[in-house]
């Protein structure tokens, strides 16, 4: 586009210029002539200056011309700057069809790996009912349970007390924390606690309605109980209750942060705190501790060390060595080979069967009722009078334009241009200048 309007611009801009300078200095040699010496000189010059300005507003419309060159340039290159973009949404584009590939190759993998789960689920459910239908197995299972219910008889009796000690505290501190959220909200507790009531009425309904649900509505439960063995209970089973043990301690603390003596409060607590860690014997926890920590390194090294463990290595060297000697390895690189073989094999039979020459026939008999299907000499028809169509709508709108019109009006245009005035005003503005 630049390099049109630098060709385009001399003629366009330059041209009336130099009209202009020749009617211009013609009526100055015409008015000269007329005048007496003095002011013929004094046209003479007015005449050059005449000239010069003109001239100068030639190179005015040289540079005009340059400056819209330059900025037609810099239309390209600014159109150039936006390649970039146009390559980062190409880049966004193959993005999204990698994205979408993705999505299809791990939709597909879920797939599988739904189905595998669910065969290998009915394989370890056909397994279970089958240990289970054996005597010996389900007299060892009992063995095994009777055993671990034994082992875990000692830390039954170690944790029940202590955990039941814990739930207690941690039951009475909330009670009163309760509470402190009641004063501090404006709530009473028994308000609170008839919302819970609500809520835990929900979820008992839940519970009912879950033996009525239809199979299709029914929601798969991975922790749900199976039922059957151990005589623990189900706390499905433990129902809400709101009494709770008094607590000096944290009475006292409510009734300090109710008063609004939050300075008392925090001393209560630190009291207790102080109170707790002095009551602990913490040279005896750090004694059994570190007598704990020692028994177990002293038990792992004497371990390490009475294990020979270069028998071991000897030992699992000679299976190694019997592995090696009993697998013929031929057939694991057959097998793995397999793929090849039967990719060569396979296409080589069909390929060996493979009737060529009828293939050809067919093929040959495909394109020749493709090809007689076209009615060729309706398709040059339609060549023919499309082409022919078009050419005598070319011809029908020109011959319907009114060319004698169309150069009339371009002359009326001409002619209403008032060119003795547009010279006589220039003139007087170089008389100005």
């Amino acid at each position: 586009a630049a390099e049109v309007l630098a060709a385009a611009a001399p003629q366009v801009q330059l041209e009336p210029w130099r009209r202009l300078t020749a009617a211009v200095q013609g009526a100055g040699q015409k008015i000269g002539e007329a005048l007496p010496g003095p002011l013929r000189r004094f046209g003479a010059a007015a005449g050059a200056f005449a000239e010069r300005a003109v001239r100068g507003f030639g190179r005015l419309g040289a540079a005009a011309k340059s400056a819209a060159a330059k900025a037609v340039k810099g239309l390209g290159q600014a159109l150039a700057a936006l390649n970039p973009f146009a390559g980062a949404l190409k880049s966004c584009e193959k993005t999204a069809q990698r994205f979408g590939s993705r999505f299809r190759r791990i939709a597909s993998g879920a797939l599988l790996f739904n189905g595998l789960s669910s065969v290998l689920r009915l394989v370890v459910e056909h397994f279970r009912h089958a240990l289970l239908a054996s005597s010996n197995f389900r007299a060892a299972l009992g063995r095994l349970k009777g055993a671990a219910s034994m082992a875990a008889s000692p830390l039954r009796q170690l944790l029940i007390p202590a955990m039941t000690a814990l739930a207690n505290a941690a039951a009475t501190a909330l009670a009163y924390l309760a509470k402190l959220i009641a004063f501090l909200t404006g709530k009473t507790v028994k308000g609170m606690n008839g919302t819970a009531d609500a809520i835990a009425g929900v979820g008992t309904a839940a519970k009912k309605a879950r033996p009525s649900l239809a199979g299709f509505d029914e929601i798969t439960r991975l922790n749900a109980p199976t039922g059957g063995g151990g005589s623990g209970g189900d706390d499905d089973d433990i129902q809400m209750d709101f009494t709770f043990d008094k607590s000096a301690f944290w009475q006292s603390l409510v009734d300090a942060i109710q008063a609004g003596d939050w300075a008392g409060a925090g001393g209560l607590l630190a009291d207790k705190i102080n109170g707790l860690a002095a009551a602990v014997d913490w040279k005896a926890l750090g004694r059994k501790l570190g007598d704990g920590i020692d028994h177990a390194l002293t038990f792992l090294a004497s371990a390490i060390k009475k294990v020979d463990w270069w028998a071991l290595g000897v030992d699992l060297g000679e299976a190694l060595n019997s592995l090696i000697e009993r697998v013929d390895w031929k057939n694991l690189g057959t097998v793995l080979g397999a793929r090849f073989r039967i990719l060569i094999e396979g296409l080589g039979g069909v390929f060996a069967t493979l009737d060529w020459e009828e293939l050809g026939r067919s093929f040959a008999h495909y394109l020749q009722g493709l090809w007689e299907s076209i009615d060729w000499g309706k398709a040059a028809q339609l060549v023919s009078v499309g082409v022919t169509g078009v050419f005598d709508a070319l011809r029908a709108a020109i011959a319907e334009i009114d060319w004698q019109a169309v150069g009339q009006d371009i002359a009326a245009f001409i002619r209403g241009i008032e060119w003795g005035d547009i010279l006589s005003a220039l003139w007087e503005l170089v008389q100005g200048v």
